[in-house]
Parts: structure tokens; C-alpha cells; sequence
């Protein structure tokens, strides 16, 4: 009988060594899980802050040459303009001095 009850104490010391290990084991596989997700969300944000100033960056630089553009059309229309109406008022200046000369 005592080799039963032995036995038995045993089985049940050894049940809770496992039992022990087992929450040993689950804890360390969840604190490395926890590190490895801390881990890849740092990574993803320090990606998406660089991706963010590229992006940035980028939009600027297509900003700035429409803007460019626009000022470059802008300055040959007003060049345009003036030239045409420089023809204009000389020929207008001139036909008014040939009138007052007459």
C-alpha cells in the first residue's frame, strides 16, 4: 500500500513540475511574443515617419514646379500682352503726333 500512496505522491510531484514548466514556458513564450510585436510596430513607424517625409518631400517638389510653371506662363502671357500693346500705343502715339503736325 505505502508503494501506491509513494507512487501516487510521485505521479502528482511530477504533474506539478510539469504544470510549472508549462506556466514557465507559456510566460516566456508570451513576454517574447509581447517583445517581437513591440519590436515590428517600432519598425513599421520608424518606416512609415520615413515613407511620410518622402511623400512630403515629393509633393512639395511637384508643387514647387507647377508653381514654376504657372509663373513662367504667367510671365510670358504678360510679355506677350505688353509687346502687343507697345505696337498698338506707338501706332496710336504716331498717328496722333502725324494729326497735331498736319
Amino acid at each position: 500500500m505505502n508503494e501506491v500512496i509513494s507512487s501516487i505522491l510521485q505521479a502528482e510531484e511530477k504533474a506539478e513540475n510539469i504544470v510549472n514548466l508549462s506556466a514557465e514556458k507559456a510566460k516566456k513564450i508570451k513576454l517574447d511574443g509581447e517583445q517581437a510585436a513591440e519590436t515590428v510596430k517600432n519598425t513599421a513607424v520608424a518606416r512609415a515617419k520615413v515613407h511620410k517625409a518622402s511623400e512630403i518631400a515629393k509633393a512639395e517638389e511637384a508643387a514647387d514646379a507647377l508653381y514654376n510653371a504657372a509663373i513662367d506662363k504667367g510671365t510670358l502671357d504678360a510679355e506677350k500682352t505688353f509687346e502687343e500693346t507697345k505696337k498698338k500705343t506707338d501706332a496710336v502715339a504716331s498717328e496722333i503726333v502725324d494729326r497735331i503736325l498736319k
